[in-house]
């Protein structure tokens, strides 16, 4: 389904959903203003809820995303815990603009960063595609993730187009990259999708391309609810509803 992402953002983080009689509940979980509470009719949630919509369901840890009024819901996902971190899912699509209906890219980085451990350092800009992934299990089933993919592709020589990735960062980004697409049920390197200059010409191909099989795949969430690596299903994975048993070995 299209996920409608709409106008400027306003209160995010982690925090908890609480299923209400109509509507949702979020209660914020970190920062200056931790408790501070958010109720959302169902008619203001704009990212997909997970099936099990029953009063009084909580679901937590979540990353959440308001509007700038916090009286809409953007986005709403699992966060990674110390006993989950991994969730079967299948890809759903690139953000579509609302106006116009391109895919949606833009740009990030360009900036300093501080890592975990203290240090600093220098985040190149890239470009990111924003996708989303449905969740097919876990009790967030039919709810989504959205990844934030960054473009690697670059032309080869024979006008087809190809994955690019060089230093710390960049290497980093086209692996994962490889990684989604292997899982996702794209053999990228035989599939020739030609190289345009007009990059939403590539992610039109690309986005149809994965969208014609979906199968199922892990993908890996941190603790901050980014989603951080892709590996495909074992052998004899049941997903009930979605598939038989997988052959994904």
């Amino acid at each position: 389904m299209d996920v409608d992402i709409r106008g400027e953002s306003g209160p995010s983080g982690r925090g908890k959903m609480i299923i209400l009689e109509g509507a949702v509940q979020i209660i914020k979980m970190d920062g200056e203003d931790m408790g501070r509470t958010f109720v959302i009719p169902f008619d203001k949630v704009f990212w997909p809820l997970p099936e099990n919509l029953a009063p009084n369901t909580v679901y937590e840890p979540a990353y959440f995303r308001l509007s700038g009024e916090g009286d809409s819901l953007y986005q709403v996902s699992p966060m990674g815990t110390e006993t989950r971190t991994k969730f079967i899912v299948r890809y759903s699509g690139i953000e579509r603009d609302q106006e116009t209906g391109e895919p949606r890219m833009y740009d990030d980085g360009g900036r300093a960063i501080r890592f975990k451990n203290g240090h600093q350092g220098w985040l190149p800009e890239h470009q990111i595609i924003p996708m989303q992934f449905e969740i097919l299990n876990t009790e967030w089933k039919g709810g989504y993730l959205r990844h934030r993919a960054v473009w690697v592709f670059r032309p080869k020589g024979d006008g087809t187009t190809k994955i690019v990735g060089h230093g710390r960062w960049w290497s980093g980004w086209a692996r994962q990259m490889e990684a989604l697409l292997r899982c996702a049920g794209l053999d990228f390197q035989n599939e020739n999708i030609p190289w345009s200059d007009d990059p939403y010409v590539i992610l039109e191909a690309l986005d149809q391309k994965l969208l014609e099989t979906r199968p199922p795949f892990e993908v890996v969430v941190n603790e901050r609810g980014y989603v951080k690596g892709f590996e495909k299903l074992a052998d004899g994975v049941i997903i009930p509803g979605v598939t038989d048993v997988t052959n994904a070995g």
